[in-house]
Order: structure tokens, then C-alpha cells, then sequence
């Protein structure tokens, strides 16, 4: 395959690190870390999910992935972005906590807003009467669109606002239900769909135009999408999730809502939208926040001293 051949070249070049990802559904990723460490390769781990969340059977998959590729090819280190992440890692796996490093997820505009586009999409949407929703990302069944159709729904008809759901359907979820949810609900006059990927440009000119983006996530890890929306200032309404819980304080800098409860989605939507200068407020608040505590500066630092931390530790164990 083709990270086969590309990780050979890197280690014929003398890399002294391999990083990885998504080694509980890359069937290559344990025979990778066997060759890396074969030829004297530290080998890292990044570790967005520890298990496929989304399909059937995913969970006990990975597990056994998991456990299988670690016999072929054990891993020297694992980065993680939230300290849930951590939690399952040295609890269900009994990883060693000197293995496993927290970064802080870096944080900066995801790119530049292209003014003439963003003033395309206030026309489009009609933004200047009513607000927009944006619920972008991978489109699968643990974002609970289907929940935020129904939230959408249950708003009194008096309150004014669009919807729109953009971002790529994944295999495991059937778009063709969702489109069936709005025309049944009769809400089209209020949720617009763009099911394709979107360019950074795009989502950065729709985040400059939003009022407020929508997490309404089943479960979840932690969110990109949270902090590009909070790093242009715009608030985020999330479901009480993995680490989107310590990402959004609620009421402060954002809202959030119990999971799968479209009633408590709908009530708080109604309640932010009802005051605009409360969600100018919460999305200044976020964006203070992830200046102050946040940057992509910080994140290079950490896995540099997580790198650093366990390549020292490989030298230790493979010396004389």
C-alpha cells in the first residue's frame, strides 16, 4: 500500500520518530510499527478514537485490533487530545500512564474568510433577517443530526433562523433519511443541506457569518470543529459529550444540552437566538479563552517533548 511504501522511504531516510493514527481500523498500521521499531524508530500513536464508534461491532473490533497490533508492533507512546482519551487508554487497555501524553488541541482561524464569498452566503441565507445555525463535519450517526432535525422542528415558528448542514456523509449513515426528516417535519423553509466536502475557505466565510454553530453529537472524544468555530468568535451549542463538556463552559462561552434530547436542543436554540448580544458575548468569551490558553505554538512544543520523553526511553530499552 501506499503508508507502506511511504513509511519505508522515511525510515530509509533515518527518521528517528513514526507517528500513526487510526491503528483500531488500519490494518497496516501494527506491521509499520514492527519495521519502525526493527529499525530503531521510535513509534507514537496519535489517538483521536480508540474504537470505530460507527459500525456495527466497531467497539469489540478495536479492542481486538488494538491488542493484536500491539503484539505485532508495540507502540513507544500515544499522544491524545483529551484527558478522556487518556482515561480509556490506561484504563481499558492498561497502557502506562508515562505512555500517554495530553496536548492541547491547537487552536487558530482555520483559514482566511474571503469576504465576497461570505457576503454571497448573507444573500443566500438571507442573514440579514434571520440567523445562521451552521452544523458542519463528517456527516455519521454519532452527530445526531437526526436529533438536530427534530430540535429544529420544535422551535416556536416566530423565531427566525436557517439551518444549514454541510460536510460529507460518511458510509455508515444514509443521507437520502435525513433529506425524508426535513420534508416530513416540513421544515425545508429552515434546513438547507450541502453534503460534499468543504473547502477551508468555505467553512472559514460560514463561520464569519454565523450567529452559532450546532454540535448535537451522540458521543464524541473531542471536537475540531468546536474550536475553529470558537476561534472566530462564534459560540458553539453542544451536546454533553467526551471532552466537549470541558470545552464549552455553559452559559459563559456557549451552551450544553443532555445528548439525544431534541426538546433540550430546541429549548436551548430558542433561548440564543432570542438574544443575539448574549451570543456576541459567549463567542467573544470562547475565542478569549483559546488565545489565552490555546495555540498551534503549544501543541508543536508538547508532542516535541512527548517525542523527545519516549525516544529517550526507546534509546534506554534497545541499548546495551
Amino acid at each position: 500500500s501506499q503508508l507502506w511504501k511511504s513509511s519505508g522511504r522515511a525510515l530509509d531516510g533515518g527518521c528517528d520518530v513514526v507517528q500513526l493514527t487510526r491503528s483500531q481500523i488500519v490494518p497496516i498500521n501494527p506491521f509499520i510499527r514492527a519495521r519502525a521499531r526493527r529499525r530503531g524508530a521510535t513509534v507514537v500513536e496519535l489517538v483521536h478514537e480508540v474504537s470505530d464508534r460507527e459500525r456495527r461491532g466497531g467497539v469489540a473490533l478495536g479492542r481486538v485490533l488494538w491488542r493484536l497490533g500491539n503484539f505485532v508492533g508495540p507502540t513507544d507512546g500515544y499522544v491524545v487530545l483529551s484527558e478522556g482519551v487518556r482515561d480509556v487508554l490506561l484504563g481499558r487497555q492498561g497502557i502506562a500512564p508515562s505512555r500517554v501524553r495530553v496536548v492541547p488541541f491547537g487552536t487558530a482561524p482555520i483559514a482566511e474568510v474571503d469576504t465576497e464569498l461570505a457576503a454571497e452566503y448573507r444573500r443566500r441565507f438571507d442573514l440579514d433577517r434571520r440567523p445562521l445555525v451552521f452544523c458542519f463535519g463528517s456527516i455519521r450517526p454519532s452527530k445526531g443530526i437526526d436529533v438536530l432535525i427534530e430540535a429544529v422542528a420544535r422551535v416556536p415558528d416566530a423565531v427566525e433562523m436557517v439551518v444549514l448542514i454541510a460536510g460529507h456523509p460518511t458510509s455508515t449513515i444514509e443521507p437520502g433519511d435525513l433529506l425524508r426528516q426535513v420534508e416530513h417535519l416540513g421544515i425545508s423553509h429552515r434546513v438547507r443541506f450541502d453534503l460534499r466536502y468543504l473547502d477551508l475557505a468555505e467553512v472559514a466565510s460560514l463561520l464569519d457569518v454565523a450567529a452559532l454553530v450546532a454540535l448535537p453529537y451522540l458521543s464524541a472524544t473531542q471536537s475540531a470543529t468546536l474550536h475553529h468555530a470558537n476561534a472566530q468568535g462564534v459560540p458553539v451549542l453542544a451536546s454533553r459529550v467526551g471532552a466537549l463538556e470541558d470545552d464549552v463552559r455553559d452559559v459563559v462561552d456557549g451552551r450544553l444540552v443532555p445528548p439525544g434530547d431534541p426538546s433540550a436542543l430546541a429549548q436551548a436554540m430558542t433561548e440564543l437566538l432570542a438574544h443575539p448580544e448574549q451570543l456576541a458575548s459567549m463567542g467573544q468569551a470562547a475565542r478569549d479563552r483559546l488565545e489565552r490558553s490555546s495555540s498551534w505554538d503549544l501543541t508543536a512544543a508538547a508532542v516535541n517533548d512527548a517525542y523527545h520523553s519516549w525516544r529517550r526511553q526507546s534509546d534506554r530499552s534497545t541499548g546495551p
